[in-house]
């Protein structure tokens, strides 16, 4: 197998697709953008919003309260998006490389 694709220890090859980024626009000067809030959107990484509370609430309902009151009052539209991962996708192999942290079960009705 090619080391494009994959690696001596049978892992998937991934690439710092940032770094890739940076290469194409290190000679572009930032624009100076005035926008509207009325022409804006926002998209929230759900994922990214779980997984930077500090305090989980016990319950699946508290938690969505928690988040969902986290991103009310803005402006503008607010897109609220969540992605799962395959079992057998890249990302997948990367949390194997990185290990596990505590697995957070969220069931039961609330009392």
């Amino acid at each position: 197998m090619p080391y494009s694709i994959g690696l001596a220890d049978g892992f998937l090859a991934n690439t710092d697709k940032l770094k890739t980024v940076h290469h194409i626009v290190k000679d572009i000067d930032d624009s100076d953008l005035s926008v509207n809030q009325s022409d804006c959107m926002i998209i929230e990484d759900g994922n990214a919003l779980f997984h930077s509370l500090q305090e989980i609430p016990p319950y699946f309902g508290d938690i969505a309260h928690k988040i969902v009151s986290s991103i009310v009052g803005h402006a503008s539209p607010v897109i609220f998006s969540t992605d799962m991962y395959s079992e057998n996708s890249v990302k997948s192999v990367q949390r194997i490389r990185r290990g596990c942290g505590e697995r957070l079960i969220v069931s039961g009705e609330k009392n």
